[in-house]
């Protein structure tokens, strides 16, 4: 059992929240009392996982908390604290393990989306659903399931790995090395992609100004989408689909768009799905917040 630390007189608890993605990582201090308190992030460190728990280690010390929550791209083996994240260049590996021997501090790692999915269940956009489809769209494409007010995993906990969804048989190859991932043309990096390096606030700021061109690289990301949203319905037709990653920070425009690209590809049918799509109420801090949530849940769970 890990003891808690004496750092803050018995004050709140503190928990550090930790969001790994495939180019950044974010991270927050979260109070038990008021909430977030602060913020940071850094480039990942593509291949180097020694070298990330390293530099997160470095600034939780600077945080003084209680625990680690660790929300990270690709599949988390929940027994073992393995990750496998073909976007950064992991395989097998053990950073838990890495984590806790850097910053000597109870550390616990879940998929990102699925801290992100949690976040949005305690106070965001599905707070009291009961079945819906979470989507984090940012350098790839993750998922996570609510089934029943219960996130659902499969026997191995990997699972929704939605943005590997084949989508365009014989496409781009992805860097899980499979061809024509839903990823590849639909995450913030495919737009990127799409519109010639340009950031995604960019390409939204432009077709809200009247650039055509802008306009109709958006129309062909929100068909990609609207695909893939197809894909997920017909599998699922959930309550709720919850968009939330970097690429919600476009807002009531991205969630139109798709809900529009998604009934198109529907022909027009809405007889099927009787749920609704939301921006994620988070947005892009969601991850951040699931996974402090993770660590006091955990570290009060242990200290029971």
């Amino acid at each position: 059992m890990w003891e808690r630390s004496n750092h803050n007189g018995g004050l709140a608890m503190r928990f550090a929240g930790v969001d790994i993605g495939g180019t950044g990582v974010k991270m927050a201090l979260v109070d038990g009392e008021k909430g977030l308190l602060e913020r940071s992030s850094f480039p990942s460190f593509h291949g180097d996982s020694e070298k990330m728990a390293q530099e997160i280690a470095r600034r939780v010390k600077e945080m003084q908390v209680d625990a680690v929550g660790i929300g990270t791209a690709g599949s988390v083996h929940l027994d073992t604290g393995l990750v496998y994240a073909s976007n950064m260049g992991w395989w097998g590996v053990p950073f838990r393990k890495q984590l806790e021997a850097a910053c000597g501090l109870p550390v616990w790692v879940d998929n990102d989306a699925q801290c992100a999915m949690m976040a949005e269940v305690f106070d965001g956009a599905l707070h009291n659903v009961r079945n819906a489809v979470y989507l984090t769209f940012g350098t790839g494409v993750g998922g996570a399931l609510l089934i029943e007010g219960r996130p659902w995993r499969a026997s191995n906990n990997v699972a929704a790995e939605f943005g590997h969804m084949i989508t365009h048989a014989g496409g781009l190859v992805c860097a899980c090395k499979r061809r024509g991932c839903f990823e590849m043309y639909a995450s913030a990096s495919a737009l990127r992609r799409m519109a010639g390096g340009l950031d995604p606030e960019d390409v939204f700021a432009g077709a809200q100004a009247g650039d055509g061109r802008m306009q109709r690289i958006l129309q062909d990301y929100y068909r990609e989408i609207g695909i893939g949203m197809v894909n997920v319905v017909s599998l699922f037709n959930p309550d709720v689909i919850a968009l939330g990653g970097g690429i919600s920070a476009a807002g009531d425009v991205l969630l139109h768009g798709v809900e529009d690209a998604f009934y198109e590809q529907m022909s027009g049918r809405r007889d099927f799905f009787k749920g609704e799509f939301r921006l994620a109420r988070h947005r892009n801090s969601a991850g951040v917040l699931g996974a402090a949530m993770l660590a006091k849940f955990h570290f009060a769970e242990e200290n029971a």
